[in-house]
């Protein structure tokens, strides 16, 4: 190759074969280091941060990239956890330290209480009431759980009763009354003088929806 591109014979040639030389050397050592620049960056987002989110320069949470997950890390209450890929994201509440993954109706919700009687007299954001129907839940039970991550925390199993209504005017023309058998999770913290507890529940607790609770409540864990 070398030979080709450099003619003994002529001193213009012997230039013009060095300048292309040392292009092709140029050409190669680019192409060294953009290939390392490549794997870094494919390297660095799959394990570093997507997404930050910021309220008043203070950070809330950090959204990282795993190889089948994503993990949602809460600065400010000291947690984090894990959920599928295929969701969006996990939504920060604007001006209260909850989140919320709308894709199966998930609510992670900070409780200023971590005692078992303050869990079991709790409403746990299972009540509501309008002219559409009303929402409520019956027969809670609590027990210690522990998941995979050595947190240990509460399970509550309570039924969830769900009443819809439409109207026509001031008349109820259709009713449909819904009853599930609902799981929750609540599991303490440290990091934060106000709030104690983590909640973990779907206000429409189905199979799948409560499928992904349960994954994401044994991915709960705190941050050193």
């Amino acid at each position: 190759m070398e030979t080709n591109l450099i003619n003994p014979k002529s001193d213009k040639s012997k230039h013009t074969g060095f300048v292309h030389l040392i292009f092709l050397l140029v050409g190669i050592l680019a192409g060294s280091i953009l290939g390392v620049i490549t794997t870094t960056s494919f390297i660095q987002s799959n394990k570093q941060i997507e997404t930050i989110n910021e309220s008043d320069s203070n950070l809330i949470s950090k959204h990282y990239l795993n190889a089948d997950s994503k993990t949602y890390e809460n600065i400010r209450l000291g947690y984090k956890i894990d959920y599928p890929r295929g969701i969006t994201k996990v939504y920060d509440c604007p001006d209260y330290p909850c989140a919320l993954i709308d894709d199966f109706e998930i609510r992670v919700e900070p409780l200023e209480f971590y005692s078992e009687e303050e869990i079991l007299e709790a409403d746990l954001y299972c009540s509501a009431d309008g002219v559409g129907g009303f929402v409520r839940c019956e027969n809670p039970q609590i027990s210690e759980y522990t998941n995979p991550h050595g947190i240990k925390g509460f399970i509550v199993k309570r039924l969830r009763i769900i009443k819809s209504q439409e109207l026509d005017g001031y008349n109820v023309v259709n009713t449909k009354l819904e009853k599930f058998d609902e799981t929750a999770y609540v599991f303490p913290i440290n990091r934060s003088s106000k709030y104690k507890s983590i909640l973990l529940s779907t206000d429409i607790p189905n199979d799948e929806n409560l499928e992904k609770l349960k994954n994401i409540a044994d991915s709960f864990r705190l941050i050193n």
